[in-house]
């Protein structure tokens, strides 16, 4: 781990940890799958706004609101598809959540992004820094600006990132940290005043239906139920056919419905496995009690997602590794 009083960087060998440090957002997360058991983080204060700049060692989903008190904006480094509310993200586009919006974002390889928080102040139109184009009482949503507008947010961050591998105390400086705000702040206006600004969408079913039935099938999941729901009931919820439901599952997530309940279920046993540790119980009768029976076939797909057996996990104390991270701007 390297610190400054503007910066944090840290690295991960455990999901939780890492997932506990990521800020900006009320997020759930979840491993579709690993390649190596390895996450970064990089955390930038820039005088009222905030980048992360991040690493994750396999796929991941991510789902859930943004902070109340601002915007977020999302942009992928790697060249692999992201789905951001169901859409495909190309390369010129930016992904961006409005305070207390829903958002679901997704990928199935080890990946790169940068998130960049801005807070409502930003936002006021009587602020010298105010960008009137972000959304403030929508939806999350994806603009397409064009490759050449979005490269040059990704080169700031790259750049950034860089220099502070160089050196950890580069943003301490205040020249370097308004510097660096003001051109985020300006590549952020080119993107919103691009004419027009467009959502990009899939071919088919419209972002807000999309966006009900996933809400509906998942009010059935409960992860403190010992039986799983069937796809057939997900599909009941949400007053849909099982096809229309697998569609909009893959379009949204990258998975099928099928998948992303047993993964959700995978995820619950990990959870408990850590809460447990090594005197709690055996990793066959927690298996077990979420419908793993087939004990060796639990036990390699456990590994695939999370990078470790399950007897690995149980043996661990089960006590929170890290700790906040640490804001200079409150």
């Amino acid at each position: 781990m390297s610190m400054s009083e503007f910066q944090e960087y840290r690295e991960f060998k455990e999901f939780e940890a890492y997932i506990a440090s990521v800020r900006d957002a009320e997020v759930r997360f979840t491993i579709p799958k690993l390649e190596k058991p390895i996450w970064q983080i990089r955390h930038t204060f820039l005088d009222g706004l905030h980048l992360q700049y991040a690493y994750e060692g396999g796929g991941n989903i991510a789902e859930g609101g943004v902070d109340p008190s601002g915007c977020l904006v999302f942009v992928p480094l790697s060249r692999i598809e992201v789905r951001a509310n169901g859409g495909v993200m190309n390369r010129g586009d930016i992904f961006i959540g409005a305070p207390r919006s829903d958002f679901r974002l997704s990928c199935e390889e080890a990946h790169e992004w940068f998130s960049l928080f801005v807070p409502s102040e930003f936002l006021s139109d009587e602020s010298d820094q105010s960008l009137p184009g972000l959304p403030k009482n929508a939806s999350a949503t994806m603009l397409h600006a064009g490759e050449p507008l979005v490269d040059k947010l990704r080169d700031l961050a790259k750049g950034l990132n860089r220099s502070s591998e160089q050196d950890a105390q580069v943003m301490d400086h205040v020249a370097s940290r308004v510097d660096l705000r003001d051109q985020f702040v300006a590549a952020i206006r080119e993107i919103l005043g691009c004419p027009p600004p467009t959502i990009t969408v899939t071919a088919g079913r419209p972002a807000v239906e999309r966006d009900t039935i996933i809400r509906s099938a998942l009010s059935v999941l409960d992860p403190t139920s010992d039986v799983a729901p069937s796809v057939d009931r997900l599909a009941q919820a949400a007053d849909v056919s099982e096809r229309t439901l697998r569609t909009v599952f893959g379009e949204v997530y990258g998975v099928p419905p099928a998948r992303y309940i047993r993964l959700r279920r995978l995820h619950e046993t990990r959870k408990i496995l850590r809460q447990l540790g090594p005197e709690g119980g055996s990793v066959t009768e927690i298996a077990a009690r979420f419908g793993f029976w087939d004990f060796g076939r639990f036990a390699k797909e456990y590994r695939q997602v999370f990078g470790e057996l399950p007897s690995e996990t149980l043996r661990k104390d089960g006590k929170p590794v890290g700790r906040p991270v640490r804001t200079r701007n409150g």
